[in-house]
């Protein structure tokens, strides 16, 4: 029961960056993003949902790089 606390809230805080990032742009579709970033092809959003703009996937793109979360 003696977990590495310290450890744990610095990750969870860069967990909290990750978020406010996802929430820069409509969230469920940023997901979309960020997996095909990964090379996972997951399709597009169904509506009522839409596809990030080019700007909005270069926005997330760039501030995930920014945080070291992509490569």
């Amino acid at each position: 029961s003696g977990g590495d606390y310290v450890n744990a809230s610095k990750l969870h805080l860069e967990v909290i960056k990750v978020r406010k990032v996802l929430h820069l742009v409509p969230t469920i579709p940023a997901i979309f993003e960020v997996l095909r970033f990964r090379g996972i092809d997951v399709g597009i959003p169904k509506p009522p949902l839409r596809s990030l703009s080019g700007k909005e996937v270069e926005l997330l793109r760039d501030e995930l790089l920014r945080l070291g979360v992509l490569r």
